[in-house]
């Protein structure tokens, strides 16, 4: 099955502390089976530039930022 995952699937998972029972659910997924839209990417990249700029930098070198060279994550 494949999933169009939303913004809020990827902030439960980049969190200091991510919420376990999506972590164990996205472990369990094929990377080919998971998708995001341009909205999200736009979503997710406006949140971090709400960031202080000392957070900034590790977080667009973190998943997400690498998600979007990926394609996919």
């Amino acid at each position: 099955m494949e999933y169009l995952l939303d913004t809020c699937v990827i902030s439960k998972l980049v969190r200091s502390q991510p919420a376990q029972v999506v972590v164990e659910w996205f472990r369990q997924q094929s990377e080919h089976d998971l998708y995001l839209s341009v909205l999200a990417f736009g979503e997710i990249e406006k949140g971090i530039k709400k960031q202080p700029v000392q957070f900034r930098s590790e977080k667009e070198a973190g998943p997400v930022g690498k998600a979007r060279f990926k394609a996919a994550i």
